[in-house]
């Protein structure tokens, strides 16, 4: 978590400052101002016995996990959704688990092999997948129909995670569809991208719903 203001810059400063000053016997370091714990989690790796400060209770949050908490997440639960994990050192684990989960190919492989694990593939071929990739998308729809924007708001603040469920659906069949078709679908969005800034220039289009080529 990063943001202005942040210490993260002035780390190696700071650790240069203090050792000019403080006996070399310390070994407490006291953060009065934790923020978001970078600086006491810096000096904890140090070897410091970490104390930290703050009213905000984001910062109690943070610091718990940062400077309260002396054991690595081992995500042992985690290793039957990716069993790649089990060959991560413990170390390593939530770093590898944060890039997986960020990972657009991580996650078509996490669909593919639960897909093959259920042996499924036999029944998917493209125009049931975008069939499938159809109705999912439907059932997002459901949830407004008949709806005015005053309902629509109401609804999606009591109901976001059914939304999130049918969006996720739609993820999974526009994902696996292109792993089945050995499209990469990063690159398919950016060029679709930058064909659609093209087609609506921010000078032509800004606040305004009308079709590219009645601009």
């Amino acid at each position: 978590m990063n943001y202005i203001g942040s210490k993260l810059s002035l780390l190696k400063f700071l650790e240069e400052s203090i050792n000019k000053v403080v006996d070399k016997d310390c070994d407490t370091f006291c953060d009065l101002f934790a923020g978001t714990g970078i600086v006491g989690s810096y000096f904890k790796k140090k070897d410091y016995k970490i104390i930290a400060n703050d009213i905000q209770y984001y910062s109690y949050v943070l610091n718990r996990h940062y400077i309260g908490n002396h054991k690595e997440l081992n995500f042992v639960k985690l290793i039957i959704e990716i069993p790649d994990l089990k060959n991560i050192d413990v170390r390593n684990r939530k770093t590898f688990v944060c890039n997986h989960l960020s990972d657009i190919k991580q996650l078509i492989k996490r669909i593919s092999d639960f897909r093959d694990a259920r042996d499924w593939k036999q029944f998917h071929n493209p125009k049931d997948c975008a069939i499938s990739l159809a109705l999912e998308a439907a059932e997002v729809l459901e949830h407004f129909q008949w709806k005015n924007p005053e309902e629509i708001k109401k609804y999606v603040e009591t109901n976001k995670d059914e939304v999130s469920e049918e969006l996720a659906d739609v993820l999974y069949w526009v994902l696996l569809m292109s792993g089945d078709l050995n499209i990469d679908i990063v690159k398919a969005f950016d060029k679709k991208m930058l064909k659609n800034a093209k087609k609506y220039p921010v000078n032509k289009a800004k606040g305004k719903h009308t079709k590219y080529n009645k601009l």
